[in-house]
């Protein structure tokens, strides 16, 4: 049996964060959102890299890239693209808590009847 290890997304060969720190605040800027740009751009790079480019774009525009992306995004999209920059770690703690906080609120009702 093979076990699977690391993601899925490879680390982007020719990566520069402060390039792409850039085309997202470009994607961003003035009237519209180039929504294609964006998902095109987040979901080639690693996660690691995602976070290299929320760094980058906090030293040149001094804002959060994700609450940036939040002001600009909507629905579902906006959950897509929330999840993608967030640590893999951070991101299964908060579905954990989510989950575990449905479970025992249905088993309180349970207890309730």
């Amino acid at each position: 049996m093979h076990i699977c290890s690391g993601g899925s997304v490879k680390d982007f060969v020719n990566f520069n964060a402060k390039q792409d720190a850039e085309l997202l605040h470009k994607a961003m800027k003035g009237i519209g959102t180039d929504e294609d740009t964006i998902l095109m751009l987040l979901t080639s790079r690693s996660n690691n890299q995602r976070q290299e480019i929320k760094a980058a774009y906090k030293k040149a525009h001094g804002k959060d890239l994700v609450s940036a992306l939040k002001s600009e995004l909507g629905g579902l999209f906006e959950t897509l693209v929330v999840a993608l920059m967030t640590p893999p770690i951070s991101y299964d703690a908060s579905q954990l808590h989510k989950a575990l906080k449905v479970k025992y609120s249905n088993v309180w009702l349970w207890l309730q009847e």
